[in-house]
């Protein structure tokens, strides 16, 4: 199986088209191309939109894919969004977003209503942004210095919503093979798993947030769970997720997440001798801070599911992962910056024939990479990525990466 994308040929004319755009004159992009939201009916409508165009060596080992069934690092990716201002208290916006031009779908689309609009206090309803974690709030903006992703948010472990692992045997056979893994209950097709939490779905239910002085609290109720938000996802549960932040001083900003829903259909938690509710809880604490030329974010996520207990050996307690991140970002000259990220992804043990092992194979991933404003809504990007994972057909790769990012 292969991923779709440029390869080595399209990473090529995507950093070709990088050299060519820095000697090119301003004013030659500036002539055509919008630097601002476009507005409509005195400010009343206002459409933005985002445009990324990425190119990378073929990832064998498959540690940028994504739930799109393509990696990260080798997309063509479209979002137009619109918010329509009903009045002072009411306003709707969508956006719909595209990958490879393939195919195109509605990423979400609610309705904000502030009862008071002088407070800050929003109502949302619909398909709604996210309210776990920080860098979920940037996953597409010129505020990701990088072009991978956290792991925490892309990288796909072996669980899967529509099938189960039977007993610890069952689950360990699929280390490293998160982006097609199997089985022994539940759907029989290989298939994708699940991130920790997902970036490339958004929330279905409601969410409202408020502040005063420093601190921000967010509460939502949504469907599905943090890995898999679906609508119709076989189990009448819901993910209640809350989120707070507090800015400490200038520059500096805390936060932390908390979210706890369903992940199984009924169908298989109620397997096996002891069924479980086949749930999911995830964890986060994250941080920012700028001084200067600097920014630097850290990110900390816990997540855990439980399993069904059904043969031996059996899985009684929760699987559980772990993953921590360091971001670094410094603003060397004017328009041009450099950045790195470093993260590391963990796992409980279970008891398998042999003795006990982790479930899934820990990764570590270090990328480093340097941007350029061509406009101030035009970047070119560059990077490198190293993987290491303890298991899994492809142990460890590098992957040279580069991207043209513009947004209105």
């Amino acid at each position: 199986m292969r991923i779709g994308g440029p390869g080595w040929c399209g990473a090529g004319r995507v950093l070709g088209l990088c050299l060519l755009t820095q000697c090119l004159p301003a004013t030659a992009w500036s002539q055509g191309l919008p630097a601002l939201p476009l507005s409509f009916g005195h400010g009343r409508v206002v459409v933005s939109g985002d445009l990324a165009a990425s190119g990378a060596p073929e990832d064998l080992g498959f540690f940028n894919y994504s739930d799109y069934e393509h990696s990260t690092l080798r997309e063509l990716r479209v979002g137009l969004g619109a918010e329509v201002k009903v009045n002072r208290r009411l306003a709707l916006l969508g956006e719909v977003r595209t990958g490879e031009l393939s195919h195109l779908h509605l990423f979400s689309f609610f309705a904000r209503v502030q009862p008071w609009p002088d407070r800050r206090l929003s109502i949302q309803m619909g398909r709604i942004p996210p309210t776990f974690g920080a860098y979920t709030r940037r996953t597409y903006s010129r505020d990701n210095p990088l072009i991978g992703y956290p792991m925490a948010y892309q990288y796909l472990i072996s669980l899967r919503t529509d099938a189960v692992p039977v007993s610890g045997d069952d689950l360990v056979r699929m280390r490293g093979r998160g982006w097609l893994s199997a089985f022994s209950a539940g759907a029989a097709t290989l298939d994708r798993g699940v991130p920790l939490v997902t970036v490339f779905s958004r929330d279905t239910g409601i969410q409202v947030s408020g502040g005063r002085g420093a601190v921000n609290v967010s509460a939502a109720v949504t469907a599905g769970s943090p890995s898999n938000p679906q609508l119709h996802d076989g189990n009448g549960g819901v993910t209640v997720t809350t989120r707070a932040t507090l800015t400490v001083a200038p520059g500096l900003l805390l936060g932390a997440s908390y979210a706890s829903g369903t992940f199984l259909p009924d169908r298989l938690s109620g397997l096996g001798s002891r069924p479980q509710r086949g749930g999911q809880r995830v964890g986060g604490l994250d941080m920012e801070a700028a001084a200067g030329p600097w920014v630097t974010r850290a990110d900390l996520v816990v997540s855990e599911w439980r399993m069904p207990v059904i043969n031996q050996p059996a899985l009684i307690d929760p699987l559980r992962a772990v993953v921590a991140a360091l971001e670094v970002r410094r603003n060397l000259v004017p328009g041009f910056y450099v950045a790195g990220r470093a993260e590391r992804l963990l796992f409980n043990t279970v008891p398998t024939s042999l003795g006990r092992t982790s479930w899934e194979a820990p990764v570590t991933r270090v990328e480093l990479g340097a941007g350029y404003a061509l406009l101030r809504n035009l970047v070119a990007r560059t990077s490198l990525q190293v993987n290491r994972r303890d298991g899994g057909r492809v142990r460890r790769n590098v992957l040279p990466a580069a991207q043209l990012l513009f947004w209105f």
